[in-house]
């Protein structure tokens, strides 16, 4: 990925992402940081992956894929190219385009119950993330309608 510099509440990057974030979130927050200017200059949703190092707690991010207007069009194809390391999140944008930018479509959360995976939305004010009733702990289980729970893991103005 190209240079620039990122400011985060828990960290700073100058150049590439590193492939050492000690979170899903904190790798998620760090790809939407530089893709999100671009998505709303374009007016086009952007995708991608977020892969965990095998083995380890570190994860990483690689360079989203353009869609169109309102749809993402990521590629698992990133399963295979990409060796022992596992993909646990998707990462995607919204522009600001419609009613409905700031929220997941009904696609977003059908792709998060069916794949078992966690999904974010990089919006202009905020990132959420949704994750599979599966992967969370027993005690965060009772009471979700749709088989996730969503939650807003950051704002920030563009």
């Amino acid at each position: 990925m190209s240079g620039g510099v990122v400011t985060l509440p828990e960290i700073t990057i100058v150049g590439q992402i590193p492939k050492n974030f000690p979170s899903m979130d904190a790798a998620a927050k760090a790809a939407f940081m530089k893709i999100i200017p671009t998505s709303l200059k374009e007016g086009i949703e952007y995708s991608g992956p977020v892969f965990q190092v095998s083995g380890r707690q570190l994860f990483y991010t690689i360079d989203p894929e353009p869609g169109g207007p309102d749809n993402s069009s990521f590629n698992f194809s990133y399963l295979e190219a990409m060796g022992k390391d596992k993909i646990v999140a998707v990462y995607h944008t919204h522009p600001v385009i419609g009613t409905n930018w700031e929220n997941f479509s009904g696609d977003d959360m059908a792709i998060c119950v069916k794949s078992n995976l966690v999904i974010y939305l990089g919006t202009k004010n905020r990132i959420k993330k949704i994750t599979p009733k599966g992967l969370l702990p027993a005690s965060e289980q009772e009471g979700l309608f749709m088989g996730f729970q969503q939650k807003t893991i950051g704002t920030h103005s563009f």
